[in-house]
């Protein structure tokens, strides 16, 4: 009867879990991913890039960062002349302070 109970409990949270490490494995791998391409690039933190690069890197659309800055959320950017560009550095904190524990679909 405990083996019963015990592969019972190991499969409820075997799927609980899957969500939350499929979640998280994505995090991962955009961290990873923006710190390959930062070092193939040879991106230092001071390196400055435009939106596009940004959204390239980070799996945002150039718009979604327009409606961020306009909202004063998200990557922190600065301007040049007209240009608006982002520090390496301040993307790496960005997404690294952005990682979700997730279960299910709420946040914690």
């Amino acid at each position: 009867m405990s083996g019963s109970i015990d592969s019972y409990i190991t499969a409820a949270v075997s799927t609980a879990l899957k969500p939350v490490i499929e979640d998280l494995t994505k995090q991962i791998d955009l961290l990873v991913y923006i710190s390959t391409q930062a070092s193939e690039k040879k991106y230092s933190d001071d390196q400055l890039l435009d939106d596009r690069e940004v959204a390239k890197l980070t799996g945002m659309s150039t718009s979604t960062l327009r409606n961020m800055r306009t909202a004063k959320t998200g990557i922190p950017y600065t301007k040049v002349g007209n240009s608006v560009r982002y520090r390496m550095g301040d993307i790496r904190r960005y997404v690294a302070g952005n990682l979700q524990r997730v279960i299910g679909d709420e946040a914690l």
